[in-house]
């Protein structure tokens, strides 16, 4: 039976994500606190320094039966769209959609309360890359995903931006990251990226945990 990692997940999310890597699965349900678990994905391993690490992926609570789950916060995704969900005291925790050129924005915080917003203009990127290149037209991508959040969030956001989460130690925009959130109750939430490389096949290469927020 896959192994369920969410009862240390829950005591230590730090540890857990240094240790593990996690990928999200989740279908792109509406905004709002969900019943989650982390259950292994038996099929693939993470690699962290020639040591073989345990992978999971991050599913609804409801469609398994496979014991311990939590709460989190889930702030969904779509494709030239944004959206955005309020974070509070009724969970600890927050994840959004696996991010490889999307923006997340984290607005003024309060006693906990925040709006989160994960924003992807990948279609203008795209149409920008014949006249301008593709690094370049990326990079008007990710000036748009800023300008999107600033008006969604107001001018003081904080953004985690592909500018850093996708660099690899190559300077290459080559990783993909699970953006995942933590609280106390009526404490600001902290923000952080799991960022791995995913080559073809069914190995993922841990790159650390960054804070971000």
């Amino acid at each position: 039976m896959p192994k369920n990692g969410s009862a240390d997940f829950v005591v230590d999310p730090l540890s857990f994500m240094e240790s593990n890597i996690v990928v999200v699965t989740m279908g792109n349900m509406d905004p709002g606190v969900k019943a989650v678990s982390l259950i292994e994905f038996s099929d693939a391993a993470g690699k962290l320094h020639g040591k073989t690490l345990t992978v999971y992926k991050l599913v609804e609570r409801e469609k398994n039966d496979l014991g311990a789950g939590f709460l989190a916060y889930w702030c969904p995704y779509k494709n030239d769209s944004i959206h955005s969900v309020m974070l509070g005291n009724m969970a600890k925790f927050m994840f959004t959609p696996q991010m490889d050129g999307c923006s997340l924005g984290i607005g003024t915080q309060s006693n906990g309360v925040c709006r989160v917003a994960h924003v992807n203009t990948a279609k203008y990127g795209e149409d920008l890359e014949g006249s301008l290149g593709v690094d370049a037209a990326r990079g008007e991508q990710r000036k748009l995903q800023k300008n999107l959040l600033i008006g969604e969030l107001g001018k003081n956001v904080q953004i985690v931006s592909p500018d850093t989460y996708m660099r690899d130690a190559d300077n290459s925009l080559c990783l993909k990251a699970t953006t995942f959130g933590f609280h106390n109750v009526n404490y600001d939430w902290r923000i952080y990226t799991q960022r791995y490389w995913k080559p073809p096949g069914n190995d993922y290469f841990h790159r650390g945990v960054h804070k971000e927020i």
